[in-house]
């Protein structure tokens, strides 16, 4: 019949236009990898990388997309401009990561240890970094637009420019946090610890600000929750101009 003989070609139309999901990466790109950790924009998409030592490994560029990392090392990696979106993180070891301009988009990190990473100009759009360690982490124009980061460990770190609109930053610790600049902008700041911190031009618009601890935090010229703009010499509360 007429259907018999179509069959084959369709099962290679299929073939060629709707690849199958399970075996995305290069495999010559992942032994590479593992030979001699450095596989600068290799195709590693959808690869399980688990319990890999890549600590110090040249990835930068690559495509990581929906990679498995359970249990990988990565501290002090070279991740520069990855795509990590959709990659599966569980007890990843990413102290110290270089991921400057990194697509880590909607990616689930929570309670990892991220202290010491450089996420500059990373994407981190609806991420997933509650409880997470990001002390002294540089996330200098980091966009972590409706990002979850309740009960994360933030002291010391730069977030100078961020954009952490609508963000929730619930009983996160911002001691001694660097937010100049920073966009928060409807974010969400229940019993948020900003001790000591430099608010200096950040934007408060709109922030849903529950019982915060401001002490010592730099608030000169910050544009508060009402949008009026902070005075000179407010500290630990916004002084309005008059």
């Amino acid at each position: 019949m007429m259907w018999f003989n179509f069959f084959p070609l369709l099962v290679l139309f299929v073939g060629l236009f709707f690849p199958l999901q399970g075996y995305a990466f290069n495999p010559s790109h992942l032994q590479q990898l593992k030979n001699t950790k450095s596989c600068p924009r290799c195709d590693l998409e959808r690869a399980d990388l688990s319990a890999l030592d890549l600590s110090g490994a040249n990835l930068n560029g690559a495509n990581l997309k929906y990679a498995i990392l359970t249990g990988t090392n990565l501290k002090a990696a070279r991740l520069r401009a990855a795509n990590l979106k959709g990659a599966k993180f569980k007890q990843t070891i990413l102290e110290g990561a270089q991921l400057q301009k990194a697509i880590l988009r909607e990616v689930r990190l929570q309670g990892h240890n991220l202290s010491r990473a450089n996420l500059s100009r990373a994407d981190l759009r609806r991420a997933d970094l509650s409880n997470s360690n990001l002390r002294r982490t540089i996330m200098e124009a980091t966009n972590l637009e409706h990002s979850k980061l309740t009960w994360a460990r933030l002291e010391g770190a730069n977030l100078r420019s961020a954009n952490l609109k609508s963000a929730d930053l619930s009983w996160a610790i911002l001691e001694m946090a660097d937010l100049r600049g920073a966009h928060l902008q409807k974010a969400l700041l229940v019993e948020t610890i900003f001790l000591g911190a430099n608010l200096v031009r950040a934007n408060l618009t709109g922030a849903e600000m529950i019982a915060p601890n401001l002490i010592n935090a730099v608030l000169t010229h910050s544009i508060w929750t009402d949008g009026k703009t902070c005075d000179n010499g407010s500290l630990g509360k916004c002084l309005r101009i008059k």
